[in-house]
């Protein structure tokens, strides 16, 4: 399943609110993982291939495509929520350039929520 949007990044990283704009010229699509639990908000898709140059134009652009998924990825300021970690192929993007990490057609963006329990 392909899916295509257009999207914005912030900074700090953190993705940001998108305007709808297009998204960088020549951007490749990634494969994003999407977790089990957030499937029945992407049509039951585990992996989508979504187009951006960063890792916040692929977050944005996602939930753009995906509207359910925002309340459970960003914050209302369009930042990643604290509980959701972000991984470009094995790295956490929180140990790179956040959001503003750069990325290539033959990567994969895994979106992981945090598990608490006790």
């Amino acid at each position: 399943m392909t899916d295509q949007a257009s999207a914005t990044s912030g900074t700090d990283g953190h993705a940001g609110v998108a305007d709808g704009s297009s998204g960088p010229p020549g951007a490749g699509a990634v494969v994003v993982r999407i977790p089990g639990p957030l499937r029945s908000l992407t049509d039951g898709a585990g992996e989508l291939e979504i187009p951006g140059g960063t890792v916040g134009t692929v977050l944005e652009t996602l939930v753009l495509r995906h509207p359910g998924l925002r309340r459970h990825l960003l914050t209302e300021d369009g930042t990643v929520r604290d509980y959701v970690n972000v991984f470009l192929n094995e790295d956490d993007v929180r140990y790179r350039d956040g959001v503003d990490t750069p990325v290539a057609p033959t990567d994969t963006v895994t979106i992981v929520p945090s598990i608490a329990g006790g």
